[in-house]
């Protein structure tokens, strides 16, 4: 059929039909991979959120533990209780350092690293990647805490 000298397809004509379709096949590709951006991004905030709380609940039980106590051991079971309670799987222990002395107005420190592993594709590389997230929190130890020393050069109240 012709409409003033031009060919005008009919609707049960193919003409065309292929072109276009490798779109289809590339926006599905860029909406997994999007996808699984956005996921592990959300997974290393969710990550950063649960070491933060992790560093803080390890840094209050150091302060408030009983004089001669492992404050390591006390920062560290913490420190794990705290990321269970947020949902981390029971593998994953978290590496807690301790800074600082258990002395009255004293300043103590407690850094949280703990690894979330990232969601990838298998046919693109790493099997088990995984990424590093690590918090701080640091706690002044109660200036009326009983059976603790004094801060040396510190002034305490």
């Amino acid at each position: 059929m012709t409409v003033h000298g031009r060919h005008r397809a009919a609707w049960g004509d193919e003409h065309g039909a292929v072109a276009g379709v490798e779109a289809l096949a590339f926006g599905v590709l860029v909406f997994v991979l999007g996808t699984l951006l956005v996921a592990n991004l959300w997974a290393v905030v969710d990550g950063r959120s649960a070491a933060d709380g992790a560093a803080r609940s390890a840094a209050r039980a150091v302060i408030t533990a009983d004089p001669g106590s492992d404050v390591g051991g006390v920062a560290h079971s913490a420190a794990t209780e705290a990321l269970r309670a947020h949902g981390v799987p029971a593998d994953r222990v978290p590496s807690v350092t301790l800074a600082g002395d258990l002395v009255r107005c004293g300043v103590v420190e407690v850094t949280v690293v703990h690894r979330v592993p990232l969601a990838v594709l298998p046919q693109f590389g790493a099997r088990r990647a995984a990424v590093s997230v690590r918090a701080t929190h640091a706690a002044v130890v109660d200036p009326y805490a009983s059976g603790l020393p004094a801060a040396t050069g510190v002034p305490c109240a």
